[in-house]
């Protein structure tokens, strides 16, 4: 969504439409916002059972209040959440919406990665900041030994970002949009890497290292194995939670003044009946 909008998630979570578009491909949904919780468990509500553990957190502390209800407060050393999910090899399209609270000089702060046991280029795919170069957002994938990058603007602390990175392999381009704004494509013939690729991690590149440990606040997340069509995707940058909003019967309004004369040119009718 372009978080500017104030568009809110539902007051609970009622559960993925399963007959929404967005459904195909979709491996996880993690409603961040729908928390707190006071176990270590981040639910994953697209049925597919990738739930994450909260790793190196404390529940009671770690999950806070955000403009969207709730959010994970990762401290950008260690916190972060480990999810398995199942591996892609031609086409991710990944979605995280967070804001960054504090910067570290020449850090790759990564709010969003599929990762490798070998850091470098081996990790999947990346949503990352890159401090070094202006605090700009990244979107790339790694074959096992090279990568291929689209770059976006810079990020600034204190601010809701939504963003998504998409790749695909057919279409040999990346692109990523960041509140609504697409920048890229960039053109690559790599094939993400599939060799034991075992985690999908919020808030850090790799279990290892606080190098790419990402410090601030995530509210919501979304990953599918699919290029997610462009059209689609505007839908879920303008409503994220329009995957699991409920959908509403559609009611005629009439104004109060209307009704009262309507109900009198009702009475009206009866009374000269009975006549």
């Amino acid at each position: 969504m372009l978080v500017a909008n104030g568009i809110k998630p539902p007051l609970w979570a009622p559960g993925f439409q399963h007959t929404h578009p967005l459904a195909n491909g979709l491996v996880g949904l993690w409603p961040v916002w729908n928390g707190p919780s006071l176990s270590t468990r981040l639910m994953d509500i697209s049925g597919n059972g990738n739930d994450g553990v909260l790793t190196n957190m404390t529940p009671a502390t770690d999950w806070v209040s955000s403009r969207f209800g709730h959010a994970l407060d990762f401290d950008g050393s260690n916190d972060h959440v480990v999810i398995g999910a199942p591996a892609m090899t031609t086409a991710v399209t990944a979605m995280v919406i967070f804001r960054q609270d504090t910067t570290f000089t020449g850090r790759f702060d990564a709010p969003m990665a599929r990762w490798h046991s070998t850091v470098g280029d081996r990790d999947q795919f990346f949503i990352y900041i890159q401090e070094n170069d202006s605090n700009k957002i990244r979107f790339g994938i790694g074959d096992g030994s090279s990568s291929a990058e689209v770059v976006g603007p810079t990020i600034s602390t204190g601010t809701w970002y939504t963003v998504i990175g998409r790749y695909s392999k057919v279409e040999q381009r990346l692109t990523i949009w960041v509140n609504g704004a697409e920048y890229g494509p960039t053109t690559t013939s790599l094939t993400m890497n599939a060799a034991t690729i075992t985690e999908l991690h919020l808030a850090n590149l790799q279990t290892d290292t606080t190098t790419h440990a990402f410090a601030g606040r995530i509210t919501d997340a979304a990953l599918w194995n699919v290029a997610v069509g462009e059209g689609l995707i505007a839908e879920v940058t303008a409503d994220p939670w329009g995957m699991i909003r409920p959908r509403q019967k559609a009611y005629f309004f009439m104004p109060p003044t209307l009704l009262v004369l309507y109900a009198n040119k009702r009475g009206n009718k009866r009374g000269s009946r009975k006549q």
